[in-house]
């Protein structure tokens, strides 16, 4: 067994740099990160080469942002927050990158692609055939089914436990029955949402790469800074009722961080 081998680089660049033998973690201060800082950032990083997955971790004023990433993913993160100013900030809270619905060759999630093969298969029924079918894609967890009363009443069904990690594990019950722009975690973020579902009532399904700064509302915790792939698909339940599929997948370095 090898000794951990740490290394803190100097406060003023922004930097914390800590890898064992398992793991490499990086911490980045966006607003106080140098130049230099990254400089001795890359040198370490070539040093130690590691194999593992990386824990990167950007804090900014507004929000925290942490992703797994490959050494090269690392390097391309970095490379973004040299060349680009913007990519230290986030001049929009959200922004969404329309994307094609299917399984095509394409950065985001294969199972996502997947699962919407499933429903417009079954012309958007959602019934215990498709749920079980839903559930062999591994994203149940990642599901939240919506009832749709009207254009501004859009209800929460059904919430993925997933997603307790994120709002606590109180809000997908709390939720259940509630509007989808009422009284949620984040109003901003909820209304931002909401035209997504209005505009797909309209124009039919449609998935997006999304980057958003989303407030947890959890004592003592920071906005949190997330990328994911998401899908959103007009369906309809056993009784009749009409509904809205909303599943999403956090996807590592899916968008450049410069909006």
């Amino acid at each position: 067994m090898h000794d951990m081998t740490t290394r803190q680089l100097a406060t003023h660049d922004g930097v914390f740099f800590l890898f064992d033998d398992m793991r490499l973690y990086i911490r980045i201060d966006t607003n106080t990160i140098t130049d230099e800082g990254l400089d001795h950032l890359s040198a370490a990083m070539d040093d130690v080469s590691p194999t593992n997955p990386i824990s990167l971790h950007l804090n900014a004023h507004e929000w925290q942002m942490r992703e797994n990433l490959t050494f090269d993913d690392v390097k391309l993160r970095l490379t973004e927050l040299r060349e680009s100013p913007s990519s230290r900030y986030m001049a929009k809270r959200y922004r969404a990158a329309s994307k094609p619905l299917g399984t095509a060759d394409q950065p985001g999630s294969q199972r996502i692609g997947d699962l919407f093969s499933i429903v417009d298969a079954r012309n958007g029924l959602i019934d215990n055939d498709t749920l079980r079918a839903v559930d062999a894609t591994g994203l149940s967890g990642r599901i939240i089914l919506l009832e749709v009363h009207s254009p501004h009443q859009i209800v929460f069904k059904h919430i993925g436990a997933d997603h307790a990690r994120r709002f606590g594990d109180d809000w997908p019950k709390q939720a259940l029955g509630t509007a989808t722009h009422n009284d949620q975690p984040d109003a901003e973020y909820s209304d931002w949402v909401h035209k997504h579902y209005i505009d797909t009532l309209e124009n039919g399904a449609r998935r997006d790469f999304i980057d958003a700064i989303i407030d947890v509302h959890r004592p003592g915790a920071q906005p949190v800074r997330s990328q994911y792939d998401r899908l959103l698909q007009p369906v309809r339940y056993a009784n009749g009722a009409d509904g809205l599929l909303v599943v999403s997948e956090v996807m590592p370095r899916l968008l450049p961080l410069a909006s």
